[in-house]
């Protein structure tokens, strides 16, 4: 006569929560490096509007490009 178990014993039930830790750590370092990532573009991003910024102020002024930082004179703005 066969008996059947219900359940799951406590090496199965171990090795699936150690499983699903593992990948929860992966998946934790990678979202970690896209949003360290995602911070820099944001910050480029951000640099390049006030230099565009910058620049139309000193062309609607009409004062010229003199008083420019030379990375802007050249039309580099923070690539």
């Amino acid at each position: 006569m066969h008996v059947r178990r219900m359940g799951f014993t406590l090496i199965e039930i171990l090795t699936v929560m150690a499983i699903a830790l593992m990948l929860a750590g992966l998946t934790y370092k990678v979202v970690m490096r896209a949003m360290k990532k995602a911070e820099k573009v944001e910050d480029v991003s951000d640099t390049r509007q006030g230099n565009i910024g910058a620049l139309i102020g000193v062309i609607e002024s009409g004062e010229g490009y003199d008083g420019l930082p030379e990375h802007l004179q050249e039309g580099k703005f923070g690539e």
